[in-house]
């Protein structure tokens, strides 16, 4: 997606008494015309204007707004004049909700990869592509950085996927294959990532499977157990519920971290996770 949205980290139902507004032929071209203008969003992917309602705002209804191209749909939230000239596009957050802990609430970190100890304090959740650059080199980063090992016991890292295979073709065989590995043991998780990162440029659709078949040997996997996993994409289930989970909290790019709920877009200078970790550890 080759525009800006500012996405949030959940959405939030406006009004009770939902009431169905039919917006005129005429005002819906428009609007939708001005959101693509506005948002500078590409030819190919198509906009909607859906489910306008009543809002518990005076004066504005309510609605949705989806970007679609192919397999890949996105959400935003709406807000239109009485007379549907203006709009907002956006969320509105309540200030008495703690939004770290509603993004946490979503996710399900039982039976995921993870490094350091199971009840740290502060926990890191990395939603990554295997075939995804950026991802290699924050993978890289968080390992020369010692982020983890700066703050001994106090910080855990837990893995999920979220390939692109619109642009990356062989990312979401790579997740399986690495759930495929952690079935055996989480070590052969991480010594199976590891691999994949550190030989990222040269691997292909191709010859994926022959790379992989190296790789879980190199782990020490029981081999024909974990070709029986790949082949049958036995794990294929969980990468795309880590998928799911991960559009749910509004990720739209790769490395997308959750420190403790909170969002870290990309790997940023590593004092951007020093704060972070060090506001919660403050806390506990």
């Amino acid at each position: 997606m080759t525009f800006l949205i500012v996405l949030a980290g959940f959405f939030l139902a406006l009004s009770q008494n939902v009431h169905a507004v039919q917006v005129p032929a005429s005002d819906q071209a428009r609007i939708v015309t001005s959101v693509r203008k506005s948002l500078s969003v590409m030819p190919n992917w198509e906009i909607r204007l859906l489910d306008v309602n009543a809002s518990s705002f005076t004066g504005l209804y309510q609605g949705t707004v989806e970007f679609k191209f192919n397999e890949n749909v996105r959400y935003q939230n709406i807000f239109i004049s009485g007379d549907f000239k203006k709009y907002i596009i956006g969320n509105v957050f309540d200030s008495t909700e703690d939004s770290d802990a509603t993004r946490l609430g979503k996710m399900k970190l039982k039976g995921s990869p993870f490094k350091g100890p199971e009840t740290a304090p502060v926990t890191i959740v990395e939603y990554s592509d295997l075939q995804c650059p950026s991802c290699k080199k924050a993978h890289e980063k968080l390992q020369s950085d010692k982020i983890l090992e700066s703050y001994p016991g106090k910080v855990k890292l837990v893995f999920k996927n979220k390939p692109f295979p619109m642009a990356h073709p062989w990312a979401t065989d790579a997740a399986v294959a690495c759930q495929c590995a952690f079935r055996q043991k989480s070590d052969f998780f991480w010594s199976m990532a590891d691999q994949i990162y550190m030989n990222q440029s040269s691997i292909t659709v191709t010859n994926l499977w022959d790379n992989l078949s190296v790789y879980a040997k190199n782990a020490g996997l029981n081999f024909s157990a974990f070709k029986k996993c790949y082949d049958g994409k036995e794990t294929l289930d969980l990468v795309n519920a880590d998928v799911s989970e991960a559009e749910s909290l509004g990720v739209s790019q790769t490395p997308t971290f959750f420190i403790n709920g909170r969002a870290v877009v990309g790997y940023q200078d590593p004092q951007v996770f020093h704060l972070l970790i060090q506001e919660f550890l403050s806390k506990k």
